[in-house]
């Protein structure tokens, strides 16, 4: 209990890409998943990037950020997310 695993999703980006970005700006994520087509974002109603969803262990979305995530929301969100679970 209390850990939180940060996951990213390449987002129909050449892995090259993605690789380079992270190498530059640094690589917060734990893992990271790869969406070429597109289809993974469809079908979990993503309409813009960036967004952010905070799932629960038992695989329920608890809370949706679209836009940039800064340190105060992402803190609003886990809160949020406590306070339902």
């Amino acid at each position: 209990a209390g850990k939180v695993a940060v996951v990213g999703m390449n987002y129909k980006d050449e892995a090259d890409n993605a690789r380079r970005f992270l190498g530059a700006l640094g690589n917060p994520y734990s893992a990271v998943g790869v969406d070429r087509s597109g289809r993974a974002a469809i079908e979990w109603g993503v309409y813009g990037v960036p967004e952010t969803f905070l799932i629960a262990p038992d695989g329920r979305i608890l809370e949706k950020h679209v836009g940039p995530l800064d340190a105060a929301t992402a803190g609003k969100l886990l809160a949020r997310a406590m306070a339902g679970k």
